[in-house]
């Protein structure tokens, strides 16, 4: 990281994924996961263990941040986050206050996908539950927990053809650019905010995408 900054003019950002998942014994992490509880019909400790799961979780990336502060990082990127369901969603939330308040980097967060799962159902962020919140609602949380920038995502749908993806995908960031104060730099690679979901993207679709988001929807960055 050192190196890569040393060699760069343009701000380099460096960052990781806030992958509750690997918090599971399912994927070699410490507590049950919650799919095989609910599977059980506990319900209450599928909970539980989604909560202590999301606490490791963040003392881990603020331990993350605060190395890549003292390698002169620019910024931090909380990449792909809440893929899986709102107990991450609510992990990164809680890490982005600590992490701007406790070093001197940006913070940019980039979603998994267009929805909140509902994993918990029961977590809320400054009283406003987070299973089920679209991008614009993401975006206002991720202000108010002081991030830099946000990038929503809207899901390719396969069976949908690419102009169709497109006009969904900007209405949906139309609503995030008109709601989140904070610039909006939106996730679009394969299968997200109208890119097709294909192993190499086909560059005349992603170039028309990513040329209609800032003309059309007003983004920021990409």
């Amino acid at each position: 990281m050192e190196n890569a900054q040393m060699v760069s003019i343009i701000p380099l950002f460096y960052g990781a994924m806030p992958n509750l998942g690997s918090y599971y014994q399912s994927l070699g992490g410490p507590w049950p996961a919650p799919t095989e509880l609910l599977k059980q019909g506990k319900i209450k400790e599928s909970r539980e263990t989604q909560e202590r799961a999301a606490a490791d979780l963040e003392t881990d990336i603020i331990y993350i941040a605060k190395i890549m502060d003292q390698a002169g990082s620019d910024g931090f990127d909380f990449d792909t986050a809440g893929a899986y369901g709102d107990a991450e969603f609510y992990a990164t939330l809680r890490a982005i206050e600590q992490v701007k308040r406790e070093t001197n980097l940006a913070v940019e967060v980039g979603m998994a996908g267009e929805i909140i799962s509902g994993m918990h159902c029961e977590l809320d962020y400054q009283g406003t539950r987070l299973a089920g919140l679209w991008p614009h609602q993401q975006g206002k949380l991720i202000e108010k927990a002081g991030a830099s920038m946000y990038g929503p995502v809207v899901n390719t749908k396969t069976t949908k053809s690419f102009p169709w993806n497109l006009g969904r995908a900007l209405t949906f960031i139309k609503a995030v650019t008109k709601e989140v104060q904070i610039p909006i730099h939106c996730n679009m690679g394969m299968g997200v905010c109208g890119v097709p979901m294909s192993e190499t993207p086909p560059i005349d679709a992603v170039t028309r995408a990513a040329k209609a988001m800032v003309e059309i929807a007003d983004i920021d960055g990409v």
